[in-house]
This record gives C-alpha cells, structure tokens and sequence, in this order.
C-alpha cells in the first residue's frame, strides 16, 4: 500500500484547523450576542431630568443618596451628600431641613440651628413641610438644654401640625412639653438635695486639708537627727 502524500495530510490538517476556528468564532458571535441580549434585560437607572417631571431631578437623586447614607450612620457622608443637593436648588427648604437634620445627628447643633434656621426661611406655604421643620427646631432646642425656647418650639409645632394640610401629630407638641416641665419640676425639687451633697464634699474637702496639715506640722516638728 502506497503511502498518503504528505500534502493531502497537511491539506486535511488545515481543513480540520479551518473547521475549529469558524466554530470557535461562531460561538465567540454566539455568547457575545447573548451577553449583549442580557445587559439590554438589565433595569435601566432612574429617568432624570433637570426639571423633575418626566424623571428624578439631580436635587431629589442626591438628597435621596444622602437619606441612605443616614441610614448606614455616616453622617458626615449624608451631609456631603445634602449639601450637594443644596446646591442644584439652593432655595428648597427639603434640602435644608435634611442637612439640619443629619447636622443634629451628628452632634453639631451649631451648624443644625443654620440650616434649619434656613429652612424654615425659605418653606413657603407648604403646611406639611413647614411641620416637619418647626418639629426639628423644637427637638434642637431640646438639644441645646433651652428650655423655654424649647417649650415655645413645641408650642409652635403643634399649631404647625394642627394646620389640616400639615398631617402632623400635634399631640407629640403638647407631650413633649408636659415632658420638659415634669423634668425641670424634678431639677428643682432636687436642687437642695444637690445643695447637701455639696456642702458635704466640701466639709469632706476641707477636713482631709486639715488633717494634712496636721501631718506635715507634727512632721516639721520632729527632732532631726
């Protein structure tokens, strides 16, 4: 038997090669079309439009990005992100009012009276808003131990509240200040207890200063060696 020529061997051997790389490129064409096919299946992100009407407005997705931020703690993360928001609508008073808030949060009610301050300027007729603001300054006052600014704060709120359009809880304004006169009830009646206890300590105080100075005058007068 006659062996096969070398060149009908090669011949078979580049039509085999030939055969694997259209396959292989087939179903290269294959998994890109269905890669593309499931990335087109994916959720598309929010709509957005600039003016907020036929999408999320920038404002509303970032004070929505700082609303999670609150959520996982990382305050000074929200009121970046707030601040942020402000500045696509400086004067909606929402954008204020989350910022003071996350502010108060974060212990810093210097900067939480500002922006609250801020957004009670700037709430226009919005009764529901308005509530929820005169609330926030009512707790800050709380907050800053003012407690007569506090008990007006409250006072404030549940008139906000009371407004039909507010749905507020005005009955939160009269407990919490019914809650602040039982505390300062409390304070006083306990104020000359606080005085006993005072003037104890510094009996206490100044008896050990007078025993030490007993040690060191009996000390003095010892004979050196």
């Amino acid at each position: 038997m006659r062996l096969a020529r070398p060149w009908l061997v090669l011949a078979a051997l580049a039509l085999v090669a030939s055969s694997a790389h259209a396959a292989e490129g087939s179903e290269t064409k294959k998994k890109k079309s269905d890669d593309a096919a499931a990335e087109a299946k994916k959720p598309a992100g929010p709509k957005t439009d600039p003016k907020g009407i036929t999408g999320v407005s920038p404002f509303m997705d970032k004070l929505a990005k700082g609303q999670k931020l609150v959520v996982a703690r990382d305050f000074p993360g929200a009121i970046a992100a707030f601040r942020e928001a402000i500045t696509e609508d400086p004067k909606n008073a929402l954008g204020h009012l989350y910022l003071g808030s996350a502010q108060l949060l974060k212990g810093d009610l210097v900067e939480a009276d500002a922006s609250l301050q801020t957004a009670l300027r700037d709430v226009g007729p919005d009764d529901a808003l308005r509530a929820k603001v005169t609330f926030a300054i009512a707790d800050l006052r709380e907050r800053q131990r003012k407690w007569d600014d506090a008990k007006g704060g409250w006072d404030t709120y549940q008139k906000d509240a009371e407004r039909p359009k507010a749905k507020g809880f005005p009955d939160t304004g009269k407990a919490r200040r019914e809650a602040i006169d039982k505390w300062l009830a409390a304070e006083k009646a306990a104020g000359p207890v606080k005085d006993r206890i005072a003037a104890r300590l510094k009996e206490q105080e100044a008896a050990t200063a007078k025993d030490a100075q007993k040690d060191a005058d009996a000390h003095d007068k010892k004979p050196r060696k």
